[in-house]
């Protein structure tokens, strides 16, 4: 919508594009391990879901100015650590 109405550059809307398709990946993927892995849905697979919720909302609200573009990369890194961590050790 908003690149209709000229709000969004062209760079902008592909950024926005990549990100939506490398979500819809991660979180195939994610489910497809688990199902391969026959790993059943416990309190590490849910905080990962969380995770993956916050890194989708996270480029709106640095461009809504919730965040600092700083804050907003940072955010990311930590969150991708804590999701690989989780991903590696399933602490609970």
């Amino acid at each position: 919508m908003l690149a209709v109405a000229g709000g969004v550059t062209g760079a902008k809307k592909l950024v926005g594009m990549l990100h939506g398709i490398g979500l819809v990946i991660l979180l195939i993927a994610g489910f497809g391990f688990l199902a391969k892995a026959k790993l059943p849905m416990t309190g590490w697979v849910w905080v990962k879901v969380g995770i993956w919720l916050v890194l989708g909302v996270l480029p709106l609200l640095v461009r809504k100015r919730v965040l600092q573009p700083g804050a907003g990369v940072a955010l990311g890194i930590v969150l991708g650590a804590v999701a690989a961590y989780l991903g590696y050790f399933k602490p609970f």
